[in-house]
């Protein structure tokens, strides 16, 4: 796909509202293109930062971004990509940590090592090991960077500084850390492929049977969403504070509280990723989807 029919793409997708858009020299591609280029096993993916800056990753490895000036995206290939509020980070292709933009609280200077995946919080982030352990770094005021000890698979951290993070164990089970203050902490047992964070402060995740199982409520404890998934079966969820969807097996998305004025588009799609504003998606033919959730 060349760089104009992606623009159209994106701005007819999210013609409600303005969009800082691709520039026309990106270069993301169509994985239906047959590029030959293409690094196997790299997922085309993308993510939107809680500030609505976003960047793809590419199936070359390469990172495209748009945004503000925070999120001019680094060269080199990459196998991992997440985007904090100022900031982004990503896992090279020899798993090794980089991030860059915003530095309050040391959110681009990450630790050594040999890296699979990492994750971006507000102000803050964490990498999962090649080990499975967790090692965190940034703003750590609320306990974000003092991850649980052992070994995981996953990790999700809040999109907020006043949130908490989860992780999936290697056996499957949930373990969080971080601020609990809102007495949301009662966790879903079982275990889980899949665990997000945004869902209204309360953690989500989607069990090894497709189905969907968020945390307890304590009575008198604050909720802003509602959270009662539909029929499954599902294999991920995507969210920030107040807008969450749920990825079905399928690729289809469905939204946690159905609203027709911002319903998530229809087709398939292989990852999805959720700001403030906007959400972002790519679809089964590897273009960008976006649109507003306001």
């Amino acid at each position: 796909m060349n760089p104009l029919a992606l623009l159209t793409t994106l701005l007819l997708a999210c013609s409600s509202r303005p969009l800082r858009l691709l520039p026309p020299d990106s270069g993301l591609r169509d994985t239906a293109s047959g590029d030959s280029s293409a690094e196997a096993g790299i997922v085309p993916s993308v993510s939107v930062s809680p500030s609505d800056e976003a960047c793809a990753l590419q199936t070359d490895g390469t990172i495209t971004c748009w945004g503000n000036e925070y999120y001019r995206a680094p060269t080199g290939t990459f196998i991992s990509l997440s985007a904090g509020s100022s900031y982004a980070c990503a896992v090279r292709t020899d798993n090794t940590l980089f991030c860059w933009g915003g530095d309050t609280f040391g959110e681009t200077s990450p630790p050594p090592g040999a890296f699979t995946s990492v994750s971006t919080g507000w102000d803050f982030a964490c990498g999962l090991k090649t080990d499975g352990t967790i090692r965190c770094w940034g703003n750590g005021a609320h306990g974000d960077t003092t991850p649980p000890v052992g070994t995981f698979k996953a990790i999700s951290l809040a999109s907020r500084n006043d949130g908490y993070d989860c992780g999936i164990r290697t056996n499957g089970t949930l373990a969080c850390w971080g601020n609990k203050a809102q007495g949301e902490t009662q966790l879903p047992g079982g275990t889980f492929t899949s665990v997000n964070v945004g869902a209204g402060g309360c953690p989500c995740g989607v069990r090894t049977d497709g189905t969907i199982a968020c945390c307890e409520v304590p009575a008198g404890a604050p909720r802003i969403l509602c959270l009662t998934p539909p029929t499954g079966p599902f294999a991920m969820i995507s969210g920030d504070d107040h807008h969450v969807y749920y990825f079905r097996t399928d690729g289809t998305i469905v939204e946690a509280c159905p609203d027709p004025q911002v319903a998530p588009p229809s087709g398939t799609f292989i990852s999805i990723s959720v700001g403030s504003t906007m959400a972002c998606g790519v679809r089964a033919d590897g273009t960008i989807y976006c649109w507003s959730i306001i």
